[in-house]
């Protein structure tokens, strides 16, 4: 038994708290009237520790819906947590360099690691490390579950990681100045794999710096029409970064220039477009033998 928190969010991020207690089998069902389509997320206190579970949209077409929070027992004692599969993509834009980044992360034991804690006291399960200068920093996947927030250059999570293989999405930008022309990956924990994809473009050019780790390019993989280059590194640990250096990224015209037009420009912004569609392609293209297969998002 337990007390929950239902809280509704419509299509506009606004949300609406219900409090709701649990009957013996552990259920509450919730009547709620509404005018436009939204999800709604569920929030359960047990043993001290807050679960969450977001639920697919209810709309006219979808009116009745389950939602399970699955509940762990907790522990404050270190797992052999790590990062089973990484994925990250750089894509040149004229406002700086755009960012995606999705990890598949691994808790081996049976309990939910509460996190370490900090100066403060309070308990951290996951921190991602920023590059300096990343803006419009936003959260996908299961980072919305686990009270994820930015400070400073950190993507702090305080709920705990919960057993099993998760996957997490952010993406971020990082603006295009004289000292700002590359991308400093770190790996939060010791890392079994990492993908890394970069647009290829006569104009642009990239290459990586590793500190120790093997790093391998895996060459240029052209998928319906647009090339990508891609980058390995395997068996990173816990904070080993990975350096992408750009030269000749794209950038805003002068006026002139905007006279003139420019062809080469024109590519680059109907090319950004298309990349998210073609990744997920290249990653079942690369994908090796044994390599885990990425989990849905749910």
């Amino acid at each position: 038994d337990g007390d929950g928190t239902l809280e509704l969010l419509d299509v506009h991020g606004n949300g609406t708290v219900i409090e709701a207690q649990l009957d013996e089998y552990g259920i509450v069902a919730v009547d709620i009237p509404f005018t436009e389509p939204f999800k709604p997320m569920v929030k359960m206190e047990y043993g001290g520790t807050t679960y969450q579970a977001i639920g697919e949209e209810i709309n006219a077409d979808s009116l009745d819906q389950m939602v399970d929070v699955i509940v762990y027992e907790t522990t404050d004692e270190p797992v052999d947590w790590h990062v089973q599969e990484r994925h990250v993509v750089l894509t040149p834009t004229l406002d700086g360099i755009s960012v995606a980044d999705t990890l598949v992360i691994q808790n081996p034991s049976d309990k939910a690691w509460l996190g370490a804690e900090d100066v403060a006291g309070q308990r951290v399960s996951l921190v991602i490390d920023l590059p300096a200068g990343a803006s419009k920093v936003e959260f996908g996947g299961n980072l919305q579950l686990l009270d994820a927030s930015v400070t400073g250059d950190k993507v702090i999570c305080t709920a705990p990681l919960q057993p099993g293989q998760k996957m997490f999405r952010l993406s971020y930008l990082i603006p295009l100045s004289q000292q700002a022309n590359h991308v400093v990956i770190t790996s939060p924990a010791r890392s079994a794999n990492l993908l890394v994809f970069v647009p290829a473009n006569d104009n642009t050019q990239v290459y990586a710096q590793s500190d120790g780790q093997h790093l391998e390019s895996l060459g240029s993989y052209d998928m319906k029409g647009t090339s990508m280059l891609v980058y390995e590194a395997t068996d990173q640990l816990a904070g080993q970064k990975l350096t992408m250096v750009f030269s000749g990224l794209p950038r805003r015209l002068t006026q002139t220039e905007q006279a003139g037009g420019s062809p080469h420009l024109a590519r680059i912004a109907a090319a950004v477009g298309s990349i998210v569609m073609l990744v997920l392609g290249v990653i079942v293209l690369l994908r090796r033998p044994g390599r885990t297969e990425l989990p849905s998002q749910e």
